[in-house]
Formats: C-alpha cells, structure tokens, sequence
C-alpha cells in the first residue's frame, strides 16, 4: 500500500513512536468506507489504515483511559476510479 516501504529512511527518527501496529489492505479499505458513510469524511486509504489501526490499538488493554488521534494523511478524490469507491 505504500506505507510499509522496504527500507527504513535515514531521516525517520524510530524514536518518535512507541509500536507500529500492522493493518490488511482490506481493513483499510473497509475504514475508509466507514469514515465516509457514517461521518462524511472523504478519505483515501492512508487514512482508513490509519483509523482501523487506531481502533486495533483502541481494544488493546495498553490504550485504555487514554486518548488516542488518528491524523487522516490524504483525500479520496485520487481513488475515485479505484477499487476503493468503484
């Protein structure tokens, strides 16, 4: 999907975050979809990775009493001929 590259770039600082939670195409696709349908947010993939991760952190004993942010990175208007809305 393009989040996962096969290389760790000089400048990421592995310092800045705790864990990176892993997430299947499908259910990236199927968040992006939920974002739209129930709140309105027209979003790309990037972003439904980026809730369904948080919502598998969500159920993790970890984030409990915590408030957790998923930051939606992209639009869905360059997926509108994809696979994502057709």
């Amino acid at each position: 999907m393009g989040t996962a590259p096969s290389f760790i770039p000089e400048t990421l600082d592995q310092s800045a975050y705790d864990e990176i939670i892993a997430v299947t195409a499908e259910a990236a696709y199927s968040s992006a979809r939920q974002l739209a349908q129930k709140e309105g947010i027209f979003c790309g993939i990037s972003c439904g990775a980026a809730v369904a991760g948080m919502l598998a952190y969500a159920r993790c004993e970890a984030a409990r009493g915590k408030e957790l942010l998923a930051i939606l990175p992209d639009t869905g208007e360059r997926y509108l001929s994809t696979d994502l809305w057709t």
